[in-house]
């Protein structure tokens, strides 16, 4: 394949993604927050800050009625994204460049039922930046802090949408103190752990906008049990 393009199947799916090895491929964790959103049929869904396009694939396949965006930065990986919404024939699906930071700019105020996001999980004062810029963009905040997605976010969710992310457990105070800041309340949660016996490494968090206060935490999922995917997490990615 031209340009040492793979394409890979996304886990848990039929759905066919191009990827580059020079970028950054998506990971589990997107599929895992695609698969704790709560999605209803003919809803208006943005994915902020897309990569690939691994979200918006996922949420396209799972409902077809949905009207799905999404917005990435990277010129080179919303070509990559929507080559494969092309190539999976995901009608009403798109990745559109843009800056998440000037997110008005591109969407109109509360125009959407759902946000979805994988933000990047470290600060640019936490540990060495890539100097490939495809992996520094994933992975830190250069194109964007966790205050600029959880404040567009709000700016584009309508009253009583909802809102998702996967973030990294080292970091969720950050995360909750934004969110309750600027109007998303926290509803359910999952933490998940790469073993029985390790820490949590990142979660799973629903939030609802202008919604009153009240939490369900939800039962940990655990990744690996003796080096294979646990059952839970099959039968969760299964749906």
């Amino acid at each position: 394949m031209e340009n040492n393009l793979s394409l890979d199947r996304i886990m848990g799916t039929e759905i066919a993604i191009f990827q580059d090895p020079k970028t950054f491929r998506f990971s589990i964790d997107s599929v895992l927050i695609s698969r704790f959103a709560n999605i209803k049929s003919s809803q208006k869904i943005l994915d902020l800050g897309s990569g690939n396009g691994v979200i918006t694939l996922i949420l396209s396949d799972l409902n077809k009625d949905n009207e799905i965006t999404g917005i990435e930065i990277n010129p080179y990986l919303v070509q990559l994204a929507n080559r494969s919404i092309e190539y999976n024939n995901q009608k009403s699906t798109e990745v559109l460049c843009g800056d998440i930071r000037s997110i008005e700019e591109v969407f109109p105020h509360e125009h959407f039922d759902i946000v979805i996001s994988n933000p990047p999980y470290f600060s640019i004062n936490e540990g060495e930046i890539s100097k490939n810029k495809n992996f520094a963009f994933a992975r830190h905040e250069v194109n964007g802090t966790l205050e600029d997605f959880v404040f567009a976010t709000s700016k584009m969710l309508k009253y009583r949408g909802k809102a998702y992310f996967v973030y990294t457990s080292s970091r969720i105070v950050d995360l909750l103190y934004l969110c309750r800041e600027n109007g998303l309340e926290p509803k359910r949660l999952k933490f998940v752990h790469s073993k029985d016996d390790n820490n949590s490494n990142i979660f799973l968090i629903e939030l609802i906008k202008g919604s009153a206060k009240g939490i369900i935490i939800e039962p940990n999922l655990i990744i690996y049990r003796e080096d294979s995917y646990t059952d839970e997490l099959l039968n969760f990615i299964k749906g």
